[in-house]
């Protein structure tokens, strides 16, 4: 995307070299890290959801 910097294109290196090089040496670490960003969708969705 255009509209990007080139700091976040460099923060999105960083990061897929970091997990890249986890899940290699850890190859579990790439369900954790799957479990832990749907973790907290759900807590933030929640609690944005009306309660009754």
């Amino acid at each position: 995307c255009e509209r990007e910097s080139s700091g976040e294109r460099q923060g999105e290196a960083t990061t897929t070299t970091g997990v890249t090089a986890a899940v290699s040496k850890e190859p579990r670490m790439g369900a954790s890290l799957l479990r832990l960003h749907f973790h907290d969708c759900f807590v933030q969705a929640s609690h944005l959801s009306p309660r009754s």
